[in-house]
């Protein structure tokens, strides 16, 4: 009957407003849950992209040694350790990490590295670890779990050269309004953004399994040193482990001479050796 038809008519809209509202209410808690793109840009034309790409390769490589002094603050939750960070580093891969009190001058732990093996010493315990250069023993002596070459890069606000090894796996976008330019890698692990100036204003990588965030990065404060456009502040946020990683530059000299003794400090005879850490 006609009543009957309204009815089911009535009916049918029913359900498809509550799908209607169930899909929106999804889409909103959606977009809620995931950050903001990084940039916003339209793509460049592909033969400007690739020299673009090629010059931040060429100026990734631009700083080959450094010498600097940071205050530190690792934040974990409600915890917060503050300390200071005297970073030597010369390319390809020799590392020096001292970290110190925040107002006092003693060593808490030295970290050289060299090549495959990195060598930390801590004072305090009389201990040795001699281990292989990598992303773990990063995380306990300055917090940021990132390769040897990585760390030299993102400390002096360069993209690490392994992002940028081939042009063409790199797209480039930019923003006419803001000037800033965006880049992402064809396989959407790494994203990073210049400000309109050049410099490096942040930058994301992801976990290659399952697509997350594992790094976020952010610069601010740049100033010149020499010749050299350096940040004076980085922030290191690890989603995944809770930890954010605050970094202050008080002095840095990039591109001077380093001596190579710095990078092999041999291990007491009374220190206990281990080679796992725990």
């Amino acid at each position: 009957s006609a009543i009957q038809a309204i009815l089911h008519r009535h009916n049918f809209m029913a359900i498809l407003n509550k799908l209607l509202a169930a899909f929106m209410l999804v889409l909103i808690l959606g977009c809620a849950a995931q950050r903001p793109p990084l940039f916003v840009g339209v793509p460049v034309q592909v033969d400007e992209a690739q020299g673009i790409v090629s010059q931040i390769r060429i100026d990734a490589q631009s700083i080959t040694t450094f010498k600097g002094l940071f205050k530190t603050t690792i934040r974990r939750g409600k915890e917060v350790d503050l300390a200071r960070h005297a970073i030597v580093f010369s390319r390809p891969s020799r590392l020096r990490i001292e970290t110190l009190p925040r107002d006092a001058a003693w060593t808490l732990s030295l970290l050289t590295s060299q090549g495959e093996r990195m060598t930390l010493l801590e004072p305090g315990e009389r201990k040795a670890w001699v281990l292989p250069s990598g992303p773990e023993t990063l995380r306990k002596v300055i917090g940021i779990p990132v390769q040897v070459q990585d760390l030299m890069s993102l400390l002096v606000g360069r993209v690490p050269s392994s992002l940028v090894s081939s042009p063409k796996g790199v797209l480039v976008f930019r923003n006419p309004l803001d000037g800033v330019t965006g880049f992402r890698t064809s396989d959407g692990l790494a994203s990073w953004k210049l400000d309109k100036d050049g410099t490096l204003a942040a930058l994301e990588l992801s976990d290659p399994f399952n697509k997350k965030l594992t790094l976020i990065v952010s610069y601010s404060q740049y100033d010149t040193v020499g010749k050299v456009t350096l940040p004076k502040k980085l922030s290191v946020e690890m989603p995944r482990d809770g930890v954010v990683v605050e970094l202050s530059r008080t002095s840095g000299v990039p591109n001077g001479l380093v001596a190579d003794t710095l990078f092999s400090v041999p291990v007491p005879s009374d220190y206990s050796i281990e080679h796992q850490l725990r």
